[in-house]
């Protein structure tokens, strides 16, 4: 199935600091939302437990978002690729599944030039 997820990329640290990046993935901002929501009430607690003058900053950044908002308002680019591909390959019946993101034609699609990735 299809699960968003907070995936921890690494964790760095000495005495006196520590970095956790996270990646906060979903397939609609109101479920990147609820992660935030979720990695921020995890740094209360630990903030709540650690020692007094122990500092917590929590900083996000957006790398790509999802493009299927984008893409359902201009059905016409993706009806455009399937019937290519039943053109170029005589299939009449193309499975359409998920498109894949993080890839140049998410940055493309949120950049206004709805590019769906379909063979990625």
């Amino acid at each position: 199935g299809r699960e968003g997820f907070v995936h921890v990329l690494s964790v760095r640290g000495d005495v006196g600091s520590a970095t956790v990046p996270l990646i906060l993935r979903d397939f609609d901002a109101a479920g990147v939302a609820a992660r935030r929501a979720f990695v921020e009430r995890a740094l209360e607690r630990v903030q709540a437990a650690a020692p007094s003058g122990a500092h917590f900053a929590l900083t996000c950044s957006t790398t790509y978002k999802n493009m299927k908002s984008h893409l359902d308002e201009a059905p016409q680019v993706v009806n455009r690729a399937v019937e290519a591909v039943r053109r170029a390959t005589g299939v009449q019946h193309v499975v359409q599944g998920a498109i894949r993101g993080g890839t140049d034609g998410s940055v493309l699609t949120l950049r206004g030039k709805p590019t769906p990735n379909i063979f990625a």
